[in-house]
């Protein structure tokens, strides 16, 4: 197939999508992490509001937390002003 690894999600009850506006104040590393410790294993990043740049720091930091865990990472598609 060229190149391309196919992967299944994991079985699960439960996928949790970020969203800042609906997380209290908190930082969305301590919303994720929390998810990731109760067990979810599929985190969405839909954050629309944010800068490009702040977007990209936020997914690297996410995808490390989501490795760390075994867990999958989705980013949403967006469009974005990268300044």
């Amino acid at each position: 197939m060229n190149g391309i690894t196919m992967r299944i999600l994991p079985e699960t009850d439960i996928y949790a999508i970020t969203d800042s506006e609906l997380s209290l104040g908190r930082p969305i590393e301590m919303v994720v992490g929390e998810l990731l410790n109760a067990g979810v294993r599929i985190i969405q990043y839909r954050e629309t509001n944010k800068n490009g740049q702040v977007m990209l720091a936020e997914c690297i930091t996410l995808r490390e937390m989501t490795r760390q865990a075994g867990a999958f990472f989705i980013v949403n598609d967006f469009k974005t002003q990268w300044n």
